[in-house]
């Protein structure tokens, strides 16, 4: 298999298996719930995408940490009032390992507990940490002469 194909493999499982688990967190808290009479509709997530180019409300712009790059797209999941995921792209000219140090040191200089570090693989890097009620995660993806960055933020 590619290791190019098998790290961005990984880590796409790696970014679903984060949102099943913001999913699981969320609804295995709530207290049950009786069916009403006839049928209903589970309550979904509210998908909110900000014009190209920009970062969607709410989404801490200090997390995009390459200043010269171009946000690509960004968008907001609302679970509920409480309860809300934010997400952002961008291509960048800085090397993966340039990109993957300067993530690493944000999150450790700025109080982050670093809970997954992934760097074996040739072309992708990911880091997953925590600070209080916030989570945050990135994927770098090696892409030639660009690198595709996938910023996550939530907020509990």
């Amino acid at each position: 298999m590619d290791p190019k194909f098998s790290g961005k493999f990984a880590l796409v499982i790696l970014a679903t298996a984060i949102v099943a688990g913001f999913a699981l967190v969320v609804f295995n808290k709530r207290a049950p719930v009786v069916a009403p009479a006839g049928p209903a509709a589970a309550p979904q997530p509210v998908l909110t995408s900000a014009p190209k180019g920009e970062i969607i409300a709410g989404f801490p712009k200090e997390l995009i940490l390459d200043k010269a790059a171009e946000v690509g797209s960004s968008y907001s999941l609302s679970y509920n009032a409480n309860l809300n995921q934010y997400s952002a792209s961008y291509n960048s000219a800085l090397s993966m390992n340039k990109l993957y140090g300067q993530y690493k040191s944000y999150y450790e200089d700025n109080g982050w507990t670093i809970t997954n570090d992934i760097a074996k693989y040739q072309s992708s890097r990911g880091l997953y940490a925590m600070n209080g009620d916030s989570e945050s995660s990135v994927g770098i993806f090696d892409e030639g002469k660009t690198r595709n960055v996938i910023v996550n933020y939530l907020k509990k």
